[in-house]
């Protein structure tokens, strides 16, 4: 203790785009220079290579260049006087070309992503024809984002629909790794194949390695941001090396370089800068475009706009905002404003949306003999006389009957679930609602049900609606007549309330488990039977949210057709699923 030492720092990696690195390193960043990556000595031919075999350039060869005529400009490098020349790096081999990774925000999301939808619009019929199969397109893409908002499952990237799907104009990169998710999507339905079949038939591209290529590619864009043992990310190359090829398959590019390209080159050397730096959030371009937003963009209306003065008012703006909220942290729970409570597992969700349906008594069939009545606790609901789901009555309705209840009763239903996760403070909403936006609401769930060997199974579902028997006493219920195996004559004599909260269903014709949908990516499904395929169980068997879309286009049977996708954060799942077989 009191030593006085000399505390020496290096530094560990420098994020940015591809153009900033060359000029960092002194690489020539225009023309057609010999070796066009900054780090190495492939040429031209080899940037597409889907498993590149590069010759890096150490720290001691770019020493001895300097020494040399022409040395530098051998290595296709300028002769600047670097202020990171004497730095300390962690790569003490390959110094500062070894400490300038590419990320995928410029890699991917602005770079490969611009050019694969370019050539999606070559696909479609080019730049200047088919504009109408285009503007289809395009409605498509639309309908399925429009979808993509109107679901349980909310875990899904940023999408756009500005400019349509194949302009990448004004779109940011994030929102590009969204589209390509849509494109998925749009791909598996009637009217996408239809719109794409011609030219790919003429192009001989097919149309299973065209989805595989995009699942690979979605899947990969999250597989990169996650941690993973060694072994995988070395074993990934393989995996990497075939999306690269079916990139290059599935979207011919002819125009300027094809997909020689560095940022392609940069793709494939992914799993080298994830080995020597882990996952690629550590070397996210994210973090520094978000802290410019926060920095920049949100405080320069604040400011005078005076170029001598605008960095500077725009730092003390941002002093003054953190200061504000450092406060308010401080002070909120001492005036009670605090919002950042755990809950009780009683609290862990709610029901919203209340409303009473009044059963009238039931024939001998199974039948109503007078009108049920729906009673809303929203004035306006009541006074607009808004209806719920047939069969969501009719479930309700055929479970006291078929457990011998015929009388009349009352229960209370809800139009919508809110689910709370304490651990990420996020929450999951159901809704199961005849009028919501000026349109029906009904969302999808993964339910859990026990098979007949047992075990637990999962079904795809449309949630018809949540009910209480908690009015009428002497109710058969799935607690009483289910679980706990109790005669109707022994429910009517003790008269117990259930205040179990449950939900109506309509279920497919079979079951899709997990591992079938990490396999598939996209699953097609069809519900069942309305005499066979519609249950009422409790909320606790909701496994998950869902997102589900039609089969945009079809008819006939296919129409049924419906198709539930695999969320996002169980998308690098699908990848080492792929790179483990």
């Amino acid at each position: 203790m009191g030593r006085r030492v000399c505390v020496k720092l290096w530094i560990h990696f420098i994020a940015g785009d591809t153009s900033g690195h060359n000029n960092l390193v002194g690489h020539m960043n225009g023309g057609w220079p010999k070796f066009i990556y900054q780090d190495c000595r492939c040429l031209f031919d080899d940037l597409s290579s889907p498993i590149p075999m590069c010759s890096l350039i150490t720290s001691e060869e770019l020493k001895q260049a300097r020494l040399t005529e022409n040395g530098l400009t051998n290595l296709c490098k300028q002769n600047i006087s670097n202020a990171f020349e004497n730095v300390p790096f962690d790569d003490l081999k390959y110094g500062l070309l070894g400490s300038v990774p590419a990320e995928m925000l410029h890699v991917s999301g602005t770079g490969l992503l611009k050019h694969m939808f370019g050539c999606l619009d070559n696909l479609i019929g080019g730049p200047n024809s088919k504009k109408k199969d285009k503007e289809s397109f395009d409605d498509l893409h639309r309908c399925l984002v429009r979808d993509a908002e109107q679901q349980s499952e909310r875990d899904f990237p940023r999408m756009s629909i500005q400019n349509g799907i194949t302009d990448g104009t004004k779109m940011c990169g994030s929102k590009r790794v969204g589209n390509c998710f849509v494109l998925l999507c749009v791909m598996h339905t009637h009217s996408g194949q239809k719109l794409m079949c011609k030219e790919m038939k003429d192009r001989k591209i097919s149309l299973k390695k065209f989805k595989n290529c995009l699942k690979l590619y979605v899947s990969f864009e999250c597989w990169v941001n996650e941690p993973h043992p060694r072994s995988q990310v070395k074993q990934s190359l393989k995996a990497l090396g075939i999306l690269i090829n079916l990139i290059k398959e599935c979207f011919p590019r002819d125009e300027g370089w094809g997909w020689n390209l560095p940022k392609m080159h940069a793709f494939a050397k992914m799993p080298h800068n994830m080995l020597k730096f882990g996952s690629a959030n550590n070397f996210s371009g994210n973090i520094g475009e978000r802290a410019l937003k926060g920095i920049v963009k949100d405080h320069a209306e604040k400011t005078q706009r005076r170029p001598d003065k605008f960095a500077e008012q725009c730092a003390i703006r941002k002093y003054e905002s953190n200061v504000i909220k450092y406060v308010m942290t401080d002070i909120s729970s001492q005036i009670g404003v605090s919002t950042h409570s755990s809950k009780t597992n009683n609290e862990m969700w709610e029901s919203r949306g209340r409303y009473t349906i009044h059963f009238c008594k039931t024939n001998n069939r199974g039948v109503g003999i007078g009108e049920d009545k729906v009673f809303w606790h929203d004035s306006k609901r009541e006074k607009m006389q808004l209806k719920v789901s047939d069969l969501f009555i009719f479930a309700i309705r055929r479970y006291s009957h078929v457990n011998g209840f015929t009388d009349e009763f009352k229960v209370t239903g809800y139009t919508t679930f809110k689910v709370y996760d304490n651990a990420s403070d996020n929450s999951v909403k159901y809704y199961a609602n005849e009028y919501m936006n000026g349109q029906k609401r009904y969302d999808y769930a993964m339910i859990e049900f026990v098979s007949d060997d047992g075990t637990i199974a999962t079904c795809p579902a449309m949630i018809l609606g949540f009910v209480r028997y908690n009015i009428t006493l002497g109710i058969p219920t799935l607690q009483f007549t289910g679980e706990e195996e109790l005669t109707l004559n022994t429910i009517q004599e003790n008269m117990a309330v259930d205040n179990n909260l449950y939900v109506v269903v309509h279920t497919a014709s079979d079951y899709v488990s997990s591992e079938q949908l990490e396999k598939e990516f996209v699953s097609l499904f069809i519900l069942g039977d309305v005499m066979n395929c519609v249950y009422i169980v409790k909320v606790e068997a909701i496994h998950g949210p869902l997102f589900v879309f039609k089969n945009y286009g079809s008819s006939g049977d296919n129409a049924t057709k419906l198709f539930c996708t695999l969320p996002q954060r169980r998308w690098g799942q699908y990848l080492s699923n792929k790179i483990q077989s």
